[in-house]
């Protein structure tokens, strides 16, 4: 396919994060694609361990032209670096990536496509395939709704788009607050925002990118501090009219009584509704 939109890959990476997968990622993203990014832009979220920073010089020698590095002081978090990142794009059009997610050969070939056929269309995602070791060996998946009403009613119990799939516009992404502080919850309010604004969103029902999950995945989405954070979150979306008083109560119940179960508990309660 030949390339018929320039656009920017927003990759996030900090020091906690696998060399290794973050290699991974990156080749996935540009070698291996049928249709390449015009930039990949590298956000370093504070100082990183010397792994990483031989990737990403590495990957700067090999594709001056290609790679643009935003390097950050100090460790802000995921909602405050990709605001700085989103700033920081040279192409209107952005697509975001994971450090340690795999994308599938024809993501961006498929995205354009969608947006090439549908002007106005602002968010395109896709539905994931989840691995824990090799990407072969698909260990689940995450089914998204493909359009906007049925996004609309799933953003009321659930987040709607699976972030690590995402191309945008970013102005339109810019206009509607960018990434808000939200730990946890900086995409999936960001989203509620731009549903609220009407945006044109649209879910590709296959799966294009390969998400790592596993135990640890499962261990960041439990426990009090989770709680806290999501009670956080489900009240503002009560303040700016998304949820009733009525779903307000519904999800905050289910979902805090989900994160305190027991891991094995919460493990089968992800394996059917992947909260």
């Amino acid at each position: 396919m030949t390339k018929k939109f320039d656009f920017s890959v927003l990759v996030p990476v900090y020091h906690k994060d696998d060399p290794v997968f973050f290699e991974q990622a990156l080749t996935s993203i540009y070698c291996d694609q049928t249709v390449k990014p015009s930039e990949v832009l590298i956000l370093v979220d504070g100082p990183v361990g010397k792994n990483i920073e031989g990737v990403i010089n590495d990957w700067k020698t090999r594709y001056p032209e290609i790679v643009n590095i935003v390097q950050l002081r100090e460790n802000i978090g995921l909602g405050g670096a990709l605001s700085i990142g989103l700033e920081s794009c040279s192409y209107e059009l952005v697509a975001r990536m994971d450090s340690d997610d795999i994308a599938r050969y024809d993501r961006f070939e498929k995205q354009l496509a969608r947006f090439e056929s549908d002007p106005n269309l602002i968010i395109c995602g896709s539905n994931v395939s989840e691995f824990i070791l090799n990407h072969q060996e698909v260990t689940g998946e995450r089914k998204v709704p493909m359009g906007i009403k049925g996004i609309a009613k799933f953003a009321i119990y659930r987040n709607p788009i699976n972030h690590p799939t995402v191309m945008f516009k970013r102005l339109n992404i810019i206009d509607a607050g960018g990434y808000r502080p939200m730990p946890c919850f900086e995409d999936y309010y960001l989203w509620v925002r731009c549903i609220m604004a009407g945006f044109s969103i649209h879910n590709i029902q296959e799966n294009l990118v390969f998400m790592r999950g596993g135990e640890s995945q499962l261990a960041r989405r439990s426990g009090l501090d989770y709680v806290l954070y999501e009670w956080k979150f489900l009240r503002e979306l009560k303040a700016c009219g998304f949820l009733s008083f009525s779903k307000f109560v519904v999800v905050l119940f289910s979902r805090t009584v989900a994160r305190v179960a027991p891991a094995f508990i919460l493990k089968k309660i992800y394996s059917q509704l992947r909260v």
